[in-house]
């Protein structure tokens, strides 16, 4: 039977010592060794696009995120990593990968129990290597106590791996919890180099997975980082902006100082009821799942065991990462999705990305913490045959934005009311119903009452200067472009790949002075390009397939969509 083992582990090192690292369009990736064992450390260097970011992922035989970088190529292109094999790794093969979007490489390298069977340098000789007479045999995954430590010219890369406790509840769900220090965070801090910082909890199978962090460490975190540390779980990651949550009000609150909080971040799979809801959800929106129903959630405890759940964080979307269980995957078709109170679905700014691996990830962007979920579907509209916008309107119908006039109805040259695109804005930013009543004519419990007050506390909306809105007049193009503009500045990517010169409209003289820096905006944005004929015609009234189309333009140039 050892011989076997051995025989099977020498083949698999043979394979992988041939197999070329896959290579996309622009990057290449090169790691220094073929095999390895616990505690060893791996340089990966490659070449990609000048100054841009790189992002180092390893994955291990069960799929796992194990350790993760991020980098920024030099101005020839190159950029290099190095990390060290965590003793959570589980023993078989590891993926690594580089690069940044849909534009990756990958290389396996082999992962012994047995430091027998790394070799020294670049894995090519000492005891167990392809050319020795002996080969090694896997063993259990060492514990924590027995992972060797790297050597001091090693540079671990600026990931803290914790290991969690993991204990059964009553219904037979199990939750981990891990707690991370100091000495955790110093060396991931050290090698940070202006990325983030990561907390990597792995290898426990958990329903639940919470990783527990004093607010001074965390802090020191995101100051040695690029303010964001993320903590990366097997159920999902959570990218938390630190500087988006005010602690020292929160301490405050709580009457204690902020060296006396710890704040808790909690990735969990979702309970049975809300596993159903999102079920019944999904196909009441016509989609299917794509991944598994996930809970986020953020809570600031106090030593003497008090707590506050934070919620929202204001106008800063918060990142967060699923897995997503098939490789089949359209992201024209998908969408991130939060799970509502009355058991629907709403989108959530979502892009979806391919790793070298093959899996694909869903980053979800949304300014509050809840329940998410992916769903595909697929929707068409028999008057859009031809038209010009057919593609886009499709587009942000499959994603839950916008809907039809009947269920094969689209009416794309309708006119569209103030109060239908404050809605759709809403909707397209993935933002909540308000309460209240910012203006005379917007009368509660109207459909369109809660997302109008929400665009108005967003500042996309002002309304007139009597202080009315007018929810069922028209909406004109320059009313479209200011409201447009609004959110663009909301999700803040206003100027962001603007054009150096905003195109000129044959019709210039005709558009409002108050409307004018916002329709310059969102033509140097590439937003809005004018009609045929060359003009804008501010006071025209907008199409539902222009509205549209403008919304889908926004959502890219903001990285919600792909």
């Amino acid at each position: 039977m050892k011989k076997t083992v051995a025989l099977l582990l020498l083949a698999v090192l043979l394979f992988t010592a041939a197999l070329p690292a896959a290579s996309a369009s622009g990057v290449s990736l090169a790691a220094n060794r073929t095999n390895v064992a616990y505690g060893d450390s791996v340089h990966v260097s490659g070449t990609y696009a000048a100054q841009a970011w790189v992002t180092l992922r390893v994955i291990d035989s069960n799929r796992q995120l194990v350790a993760t970088d991020v980098v920024k190529a030099d101005a020839n292109g190159q950029y290099a990593f190095d990390f060290h094999i965590p003793g959570t790794a589980a023993p078989g093969t590891l993926t690594v990968i580089a690069g940044a979007g849909n534009d990756t490489a990958s290389q396996t390298i082999a992962l012994y129990t047995d430091n027998g069977g790394a070799g020294s340098g670049d894995g090519t000789g000492g005891t167990g290597s392809p050319g020795s007479s002996s080969s090694p045999t896997p063993s259990a995954s060492p514990s924590p106590s027995a992972t060797p430590t790297p050597s001091p010219s090693a540079t671990p890369a600026a990931t803290a791996a914790v290991k969690p406790e993991v204990s059964t509840a009553p219904d037979g769900s199990t939750q981990a919890v891990a707690s991370v220090g100091d000495s955790d965070m110093r060396q991931a801090i050290a090698n940070a180099d202006g990325g983030p910082v990561t907390v990597a909890v792995a290898g426990t199978g958990s329903d639940s997975v919470q990783v527990q962090v004093g607010l001074a460490t965390l802090q020191s975190a995101a100051d040695g980082g690029n303010g964001t540390v993320i903590f990366a779980t097997e159920n999902g990651s959570y990218h938390l902006p630190v500087a988006a949550v005010d602690f020292a009000a929160i301490a405050r609150e709580l009457g204690v100082s902020p060296d006396q909080l710890t704040v808790n971040v909690t990735v969990s799979n979702a309970t049975p009821q809300q596993q159903g809801q999102a079920n019944n959800a999904a196909a009441g929106s016509g989609g299917t799942m794509i991944a598994g129903a996930v809970d986020f959630s953020l809570t600031v405890t106090t030593t003497d065991g008090r707590s506050q759940t934070i919620s929202s964080f204001g106008s800063t979307y918060v990142s967060r990462s699923i897995g997503l269980n098939t490789n089949n995957v359209n992201p024209n078709e998908s969408t991130g999705v939060v799970l509502n109170e009355d058991g629907t679905f709403s989108f959530v700014p979502s892009t979806f990305e391919r790793g070298g691996d093959g899996n694909w990830t869903a980053t979800l962007k949304r300014n509050g913490n809840s329940v998410y979920t992916v769903i595909q579907a697929s929707k068409s509209f028999a008057d859009l045959a031809s038209h010009w916008a057919k593609a886009d309107v499709e587009l942000l119908a499959s994603k839950l934005i916008v809907s039809g006039v009947a269920d094969d109805e689209f009416a794309p040259e309708a006119k569209v009311t103030r109060a239908q695109f404050a809605t759709l804005l809403v909707r397209a930013l993935g933002l909540g119903e308000e309460s209240g009543k910012p203006f005379a004519d917007v009368a509660a419990g109207t459909w369109y009452s809660g997302t109008v007050a929400a665009a108005y506390a967003a500042k996309l909306v002002t309304g007139y200067e009597d202080g009315t809105f007018r929810p069922d007049a028209p909406i004109t193009r320059q009313e479209l472009a200011v409201m447009v503009a609004g959110a663009l500045a909301y999700a803040g990517a206003e100027g962001k790949g603007a054009k150096p010169v905003a195109p000129a409209f044959a019709d210039d003289a005709a558009i409002a002075s108050w409307a004018k820096p916002a329709v310059t905006a969102i033509a140097a944005a590439g937003i809005a390009d004018g009609r045929d004929n060359g003009r804008f015609e501010p006071a025209a009234g907008a199409s539902r397939a222009e509205a549209a189309v403008m919304l889908k333009r926004l959502l890219q140039k903001a990285a919600f969509i792909n």
